[in-house]
């Protein structure tokens, strides 16, 4: 990663810091007409191939119309008006919140426009839109009533429903395709009904302002097809409009539940307003608070502290007033039915207010805190110009101690000051990044503010060497494509303009720009335009750096909660990134060996509330298994040495038989938890998916002993409580089979239970993803259930593509014989197993035809 040539990204940011890492290992960069989302790929230290893919966002997508703001001010034209509209920030939601189980790409316009955009569909470069906040801060400003109407209602029919809200439906163009422009332009009478500002006839919407009042005094909002934005106010305008956003880091109040998060918005009328957001009930205005009359420029979250049912965390804010803010969050949670989180109340408590007296604009805001480890330390950092100054507290409730006030620190060399200060090593350090280019390393233990000359050094020569390299492959380019001819010795700095530090602290993603002294080219023209490149904080050969590496693997895949808290994707491709060395393949060696032993671990099975979950998703053996088919997925474009291909094909195989395996024994042993009443109440249609799954476990050439027993305790139980659905002789006939040589017998031809939906005839499940019937008929099969797929959508995996069935599809097409308000074993199995058991991605809809 670290060697591959930047990225060109021709254009500039509107502010620092414009470079973020999401938790899905994608990264972001923010500039005034596009935002670039680029995400890294293992490509080897010798290809010659990018290192990346690259999506993003387009000012070009955006409509041009405007918002009627102009009726209320004497001049006739407004200067954010005259300037084209530009992306004025852009920052990621933590994952899991999109329909995809992803990230949202939060992005907020100079005319204040406030969108999420969601990952595109394979093949697409432009990231879709996927919710107008905009549209929801207006109902807010104008005081219309909730628009509950527009969220899909949960009901025991289908709880698993996705709030879409007032989704954007339009087609999007192609990320950076100028050719599409009358396409995706203006004139499109479809795309303007969708826009989120529009112009609509005054007249009109007085009338549609005119309206009833629901039982709470609040106004009712208007009928869509009239709904325009008009202002009654200066106030109303200022409260509209949005300067910057920031996520709180995801509330979780069970490992295995919705996992909500927090979205803070900064006003020009000095309010900040809060809004939740969750997978079930979408965008949710939740309330707000005023900080000063001007300006709310930049906001910062800690984590959350966790005491019982109430989740506090600290927002700090700025204001163009040169006053920083720090307040304090405090949410009430109840988790409900089908694992749904609601936040119920909340309380603001304003705990700080500095600088009142310093007029300069805060230009950067950054924190630490160990508040999610249950400790109360708060460090705070706030950049105005070329000085950052930094504050340690200690915060309990609303009680604020103040243990070392505000130190500054101003870079020797630096005329410009910090582009970006990202915490390491548990917040004993941070690295500080000039806009000149230089790394600075600060040491921030025992309440001090200290230069640290070594580390520091260390760092400002690897920002150099990747900033010659650039150069270097510039030069080559302007060379081979003769733009530069004799001016090629020329004298240039660097500019960076942000950076981001990845989740294992090893890389460092920058945007760069390599500027000639005297530039002499036009500002989107010439050879030096922008980067993306990357910087490696250890040697990869470093003996230190890989063994806390496989320490972290080894805590992490024994943490019962791995898959569900942590941000997987990206820890395992940092990993690799570090460990994959086409000179030395020891790396690779020890890290897959300490993953390799822990699929050794034992797999008991456990008998809890939420056991079925709990043993496909939290089981080490099982988890190791799940990472092993993770990264032969992320290595599968990869040219490995042979020795490194072979022991991970090796390693593979043993990891697919064991997760499919384990899948098995966990339903069945779910189903032999129950007591013979609960057997009893099984009908048909349950006793087929059970004979289903013990017939894909006989299958095998080679069964364990351990599931074997599982598969005959079932038998017996079919026969001791079900024996009118019977005989189950086939079912034993071919346990006697295994159990007579378990270790070496040849595979069985799988055995017909479910008929096929078109002629009725048995289908004949198979080891692949297709089943077909004694007819001929072919239909994908359910991985988790081993059913065919017959309704026209499922859930498919976001990683490793193996589908499933949807919760509710088959109990729609067929009621429960005795009572319709039971789950089938189906239905059970499907909402248990809410994860990919093959690799523990998460699952979305998709399509089948």
């Amino acid at each position: 990663m670290e060697i591959q040539p930047g990225a060109y990204l021709n254009s500039k940011p509107l502010f620092l810091n414009c470079v973020e890492w999401s938790n899905d290992g994608q990264v972001l960069v923010c500039f005034e007409d596009a935002v670039h989302i680029l995400t890294p790929a293992l490509t080897g230290l010798s290809s010659e191939g990018e290192g990346f893919t690259h999506e993003g966002i387009s000012t070009k997508e955006l409509t041009t119309r405007e918002l009627d703001e102009q009726q209320l001010f004497d001049r006739s034209i407004q200067t954010s008006y005259v300037v084209a509209e530009c992306f004025r920030s852009a920052i990621w939601s933590p994952t899991g919140l999109s329909k995809e189980y992803g990230c949202f790409l939060t992005a907020v316009t100079t005319k204040h426009r406030v969108t999420f955009y969601a990952k595109p569909e394979e093949g697409q470069s432009s990231w879709k839109r996927a919710w107008n906040v905009s549209r929801r801060i207006y109902n807010h400003v104008k005081g219309y009533s909730d628009e509950s109407s527009l969220e899909i209602e949960v009901t025991d029919n289908d709880p698993w429903a996705y709030a879409v809200g007032d989704e954007f439906e339009e087609e999007e163009a192609e990320f950076g395709d100028e050719d599409d422009e009358e396409e995706g332009g203006e004139d499109k009478d479809d795309d303007d009904n969708d826009n989120n500002f529009k112009e609509d006839d005054p007249k009109e919407d007085e009338d549609s302002e005119m309206q009833d009042e629901d039982d709470n005094g609040a106004s009712k909002r208007p009928n869509k097809d009239k709904d325009v934005m008009l202002f009654a106010s200066h106030d109303e305008v200022k409260r509209f409009q949005t300067l910057f956003c920031a996520w709180s880091p995801t509330i979780i109040t069970s490992p295995l539940a919705e996992k909500p998060a927090i979205l803070a918005l900064s006003h020009k009328s000095g309010d900040v307003t809060l809004w939740s957001f969750s997978r079930h009930k979408g965008l949710k205005f939740l309330t707000e608070y005023k900080t000063t009359s001007t300006y709310v420029n930049l906001l910062k979250w800690s984590n959350w502290r966790v005491q019982g049912n109430k989740y506090t965390a600290y927002l700090m804010s700025s204001s163009t007033n040169g006053s920083v803010y720090l307040t304090s969050i405090t949410i009430d949670v109840m988790m409900g039915q089908y694992l749904h989180v609601d936040i119920t109340s909340s309380t603001v408590n304003m705990l700080y207010s500095w600088f009142e007296g310093d007029f300069s604009i805060p230009t950067l805001l950054t924190s630490w805190d160990n508040l999610s480890n249950h400790g109360d330390q708060v460090k705070f950092g706030v950049s105005k110009g070329i000085s950052t100054a930094f504050i340690f507290l200690i915060i309990k409730g609303d009680t604020v101690h103040v243990e070392q006030d505000w130190v500054s620190y101003i870079p020797e060399n630096s005329s410009m000051g910090p582009a970006n200060i990202t915490w390491i090593e548990d917040g004993d350090y941070l690295r500080l990044y000039t806009h000149e280019g230089q790394g600075i390393v600060l040491c921030m233990k025992n309440n001090t503010v200290e230069f640290d000359l070594e580390r520091s050094q260390a760092l400002t020569d690897s920002l150099m060497l990747k900033y010659k390299f650039q150069f270097m492959e510039i030069e080559s380019k302007a060379a081979d494509d003769d733009t530069v001819g004799e001016g090629s010795n020329i004298d240039v700095i660097p500019l960076l303009w942000g950076s981001a530090l990845s989740f294992n602290q090893l890389f460092t993603a920058l945007a760069f720009t390599i500027k000639p002294l005297n530039d002499v080219y036009n500002r989107s023209d010439g050879p030096f335009g922008t980067f993306l490149g990357f910087i490696i904080h250890s040697q990869r050969e470093d003996f230190n750096t890989l063994d806390v590496l496989c320490k972290n693997t080894e805590k992490y895949i024994q943490d019962p909660d791995f898959l569900f808290t942590y941000p997987v994707k990206i820890f395992l491709h940092e990993a690799l990134e570090y460990v994959v060395n086409d000179e030395d393949n020891d790396g690779i060696y020890v890290w897959l060996a300490t993953i390799s032993n822990l699929l050794n671990s034992p797999r008991t099975i456990d008998t809890s509330k939420d056991a079925l979950t709990r043993n496909i998703y939290s089981n080490t053996a099982n988890v190791a298994a799940m990472v092993i088919n993770c990264i032969r997925l992320q290595l599968k474009f990869l040219e490995l040495p042979p020795p490194v291909n072979d022991e991970l094909n090796r390693l593979h195989e043993k990891a697919s038989k064991m997760v499919q395996h384990f899948h098995i024994m966990s339903v069945l042993s779910f189903i032999l938890d129950c007591s013979d009443e609960e057997f009893k109440k099984f009908d048909d249609d349950d006793v087929m998916v059970i004979q289903l799954l013990c017939d894909s476990a006989l299958s095998e050439s080679s069964i364990e002993s351990l599931l074997l027993d599982t598969v005959l305790k079932t038998h017996t139980a079919l026969e001791r409580c079900l024996p009118e659905l019977g005989p189950f002789t086939v079912l034993l006939e071919e346990i006697e089979r295994a159990a007579a040589n378990v270790a070496d017998r040849k595979e069985k031809k799988s055995v017909g239970y479910e008929k096929c939906p078109i002629c009725t005839a048995l289908v004949i499940p198979s080891k692949g993803t297709f089943a077909t019937c004694l007819s001929g008929h072919t239909w994908e099969q359910c991985c988790m259930t081993m059913r065919v797929i017959l309704t026209p959508n499922a859930r498919k995996c976001i990683n490793c593509n193996a589908k499933s069935l949807q919760p509710g599809s088959i109990r729609a097409l067929r009621p429960s014989n005795d009572d319709p308000d039971r789950l089938s074993l189906t239905d059970t199995i499907l909402t248990k197993c809410f994860k990919c058991f093959k690799c523990g991605y998460g699952l979305t809809t998709t399509d089948v035809l």
